[in-house]
């Protein structure tokens, strides 16, 4: 980890070999052992794990799901509608071949979904005031947008903004639309317990099918920050992912509402085995509502170049140069919208009226950051996908994947004035299971404020099964 940054792009451009352990010199840990080898050879357009010491797991046949006719007139019906095709005053393309819509920012999909927008303004900005968050200077932190002559361009011409294309071959790949907008398709289920009980040496990981690696805080907020460390971790199976976030969040059960941004790499969704810019929120407990990158047109876009879904490149390598993204959520204070900016340029926002006082519409009760992953347990063991970079903590700068500047916006009684951008001391680490995904976090360094390593390799023949 390094004593000060230097930005290449959005990069952390140092070698760890170079660098000196900001925790170290505070006292708190020194460098940790190296996890494993790094990574091997591409195969199937990922990485593999290597760092798996107890073996190598099979991977299974990976069929697409079955859609119903019904299901499939339901897609036919959204691909048809989800954009008004004389709002489109060009369409470009990304690097990698999909096509980008630049849409009318009056008539973009939450627009015309969301009758309390009808006829307004649109912000492109927060009004409140605060202070400009003092991100590293960055560019280039998506995939190129390209014009019809292969021309790279800045992005979407004014007063017009980017809509990425859903293709029939996106939905394809999802039982129902339902399961597209999902944060987990539901026709995946519980993942199934073990079915036999083992002893030592072994230990089972465990069954659950969401994974996570975290450190969260219940405090009111308007808002959370952070710099995330961008890796594109192995996923077993195309079902599954691996993500690394922010969640700002309110209410609970069934009414649980989340902000959420981060680096994804979630194959059955892109399409591809690159992470990518994502942000989700849910206004009932992840049941009916919600959808990532804007997909079903609840989010507001406002930036004319970064938009969610946006692939992002280069990213980090083993023991070599480290990338990150600087994300935040800012709530234009109470009566306002949720605005997402990321590399200190605002996206765009979710409005206010999506939600409701149990949830977040003034303000939020919780922060959290850290790392997510889906395990379908093919062959009814552990999956073997990697969260952060597939290391555990103590393989530290270079190896392990990390979040740094973790900080937050609150206010107190006392001080009822919104406090911007405060470091985010106090929040409680936790894992599923340490055998398989850990985190290791940390306060008070000089540069990197409060700070955690985090990840792991998942399935381990010994010790998470």
């Amino acid at each position: 980890m390094p004593t000060h940054s230097q930005t290449l792009s959005f990069a952390v451009a140092a070698l760890a070999a170079a660098l000196g352990s900001p925790a170290a010199q505070a006292g708190q840990v020194e460098f940790g052992p190296d996890n494993g080898p790094g990574p091997s050879p591409a195969i199937a357009g990922q990485i593999l794990p290597g760092h798996n010491l107890g073996g190598a797991k099979p991977a299974a046949a990976q069929a697409k799901p079955v859609q119903s006719a019904a299901e499939q007139a339901k897609m036919k019906a959204y691909l048809a509608s989800r954009v008004d095709r004389a709002a489109v005053h060009v369409s470009l393309k990304t690097a990698g071949g999909r096509a980008v819509d630049c849409v009318d920012i009056h008539a973009q999909p939450a627009v015309k979904n969301n009758p309390a927008l009808f006829g307004q303004p649109i912000q492109l900005a927060p009004r409140s005031a605060q202070p400009v968050f003092a991100a590293e200077p960055a560019d280039n932190i998506a995939e190129p947008l390209l014009d019809k002559s292969g021309a790279q361009v800045a992005g979407c011409p004014d007063g017009t903004v980017p809509i990425p294309e859903v293709t029939a071959e996106d939905l394809s790949r999802f039982a129902s639309l339902h399961d597209f907008f999902a944060k987990v398709p539901e026709r995946l289920g519980t993942a199934q317990a073990p079915q036999t009980a083992v002893q030592p040496p072994y230990h089972w990981g465990p069954s659950s099918q969401h994974q996570y690696a975290h450190a969260y805080r219940y405090v009111t907020n308007w808002g959370a920050s952070s710099n995330i460390n961008v890796w594109a971790p192995y996923t077993e199976l195309n079902s599954e992912f691996s993500l690394t976030q922010i969640w700002v969040v309110g209410g609970s059960g069934g009414g649980l509402q989340t902000l959420e941004v981060g680096s994804q790499k979630y194959r059955d969704l892109y399409g591809d085995y690159d992470p990518h810019l994502f942000i989700y929120s849910t206004r009932d407990g992840y049941n009916h509502t919600g959808c990532y990158n804007n997909t079903c047109g609840d989010f507001v876009q406002v930036s004319h170049s970064i938009y969610p879904g946006a692939k992002l490149a280069p990213v980090s390598t083993y023991n070599g140069t480290q990338y990150e993204i600087q994300a935040q959520w800012f709530k234009d204070m109470d009566g306002g919208a949720w605005w997402l900016q990321v590399q200190g340029q605002w996206v765009g926002y979710y409005p206010r009226n999506l939600y409701n006082t149990a949830g977040v519409v003034n303000r939020a009760a919780e922060i959290d950051f850290g790392g997510e992953i889906i395990d379908n347990r093919n062959l009814n063991l552990h999956t073997s996908t990697d969260m952060g970079s597939g290391q555990f903590p103590g393989a530290w700068f270079g190896k392990a994947a990390y979040q740094r500047l973790l900080r937050y916006n609150y206010a107190t009684t006392a001080n009822p004035n919104i406090v911007w951008y405060t470091n985010a001391t106090g929040l409680t680490p936790t894992r599923s299971d340490a055998a398989c995904y850990d985190i290791s976090y940390y306060n008070g360094d000089p540069n990197w404020g409060s700070y955690f390593f985090f990840g792991g390799p998942g399935y381990d023949y010994y010790n998470c099964r």
